[in-house]
């Protein structure tokens, strides 16, 4: 998988690769072809979806404080 210990480049897949299905008849993995080159591609999807969930939350939080607070109190009234 990587073309020498010394620079850790990623190399592709030049003759393909063969997937078991003896378990599983299809995976994320062998679906998107996710080898090779393309292996750190669940990582960074992984990353990518935990950082917007961090701003999502803050996010959402700042909404909640700013609008629904008040109808909150109007309807407690």
């Amino acid at each position: 998988m990587f073309a020498s210990p010394q620079n850790h480049s990623r190399i592709p897949c030049t003759n393909g690769w063969d997937y078991d299905t003896t378990d599983y008849s299809a995976t994320m993995s062998s679906t998107f072809n996710w080898v090779c080159d393309k292996a750190a591609y669940p990582t960074e999807a992984i990353t990518v979806g935990t950082i917007g969930g961090i701003f999502g939350s803050i996010l959402s939080g700042w909404i909640g404080d700013m609008y629904i607070k008040n109808y909150e109190w109007f309807l407690s009234s």
